[in-house]
């Protein structure tokens, strides 16, 4: 089992709606391990990604400020974005607040 936001569908957000689905995964009977499963070992060997900090490994990961295994919420937590091994600069990509 995967997860996937849908992109392109009517009232699906991308990003968002990922963290709406881990919850109701739970909410459903899933374990907290398996939503998140879904959402990142599951969905990395199904897109054929390396995702991971192994050698070798892409180093794409998220770290965040509590633990989802405690509350999914906390999955939108997002203390620091690692892609291929870099720490995202969020503020730097974020719009410009008017």
């Amino acid at each position: 089992m995967v997860t996937g936001t849908d992109g392109g569908n009517p009232a699906v957000f991308q990003g968002y709606s990922v963290h709406r689905e881990l919850r109701l995964l739970v909410e459903a009977g899933l374990s907290s391990w398996d939503a998140l499963a879904a959402t990142t070992i599951n969905a990395g060997r199904l897109l054929g990604r390396k995702w991971g900090t192994a050698i070798g490994d892409e180093g794409t990961l998220v770290i965040l400020d509590a633990s989802p295994l405690d509350d999914m919420r906390n999955t939108e937590r997002v203390h620091t974005v690692i892609l291929r091994g870099v720490a995202v600069d969020r503020d730097a990509i974020r719009p410009p607040t008017p």
